[in-house]
């Protein structure tokens, strides 16, 4: 599942590229973004993804799931995206992975972070990487996933 796949569903498409035996779901919460990804993925000859139109706030059931990736862009706000990740981790699979990319560093200003203490992107940063970098992806399964 891929959370706030967007208009133009290019990570869907390059793990489909990738995995080409994988199922992969795109969710997003705006009509005419899931509208504009199909109409591409039609064009694409991509069958292996399918899109659905849902806020990831309002799903209950994401047992379907072997691995979530949530995109920079979700939420609106730093205690939003938060909440959104926390929500996962109830209506999810515990042996589920979650990849949640969150903003560090200067795009902190432009997307919003992932404010748990565990996940702090930010010692990450200092490994030498450069300052622009947007954002980072946490892997981790759900059940490891602070409360």
């Amino acid at each position: 599942l891929i959370v706030g796949s967007g208009a133009c569903p290019m990570t869907a498409y390059v793990l489909s590229k990738q995995f080409p035996e994988c199922k992969i779901v795109g969710l997003d919460r705006s009509e005419r973004a899931c509208e504009l990804s199909t109409h591409l993925l039609r064009r694409a000859d991509s069958s292996t993804i399918s899109i659905r139109q849902a806020d990831i706030g309002q799903v209950t059931d994401l047992t379907e799931f072997d691995s979530i990736l949530v995109a920079l862009n979700v939420g609106g706000s730093d205690q939003e995206k938060t909440e959104l990740i926390r929500r996962i981790k109830r209506f999810a699979r515990p042996d589920a992975v979650l990849l949640a990319r969150t903003a560090c560093g200067w795009s902190r200003v432009l997307y919003p972070s992932i404010d748990i203490p565990e996940l702090n992107p930010e010692p990450a940063m200092e490994d030498g990487r450069p300052s622009y970098v947007r954002g980072v992806i946490f892997p981790m399964r759900i059940s490891d996933l602070p409360d």
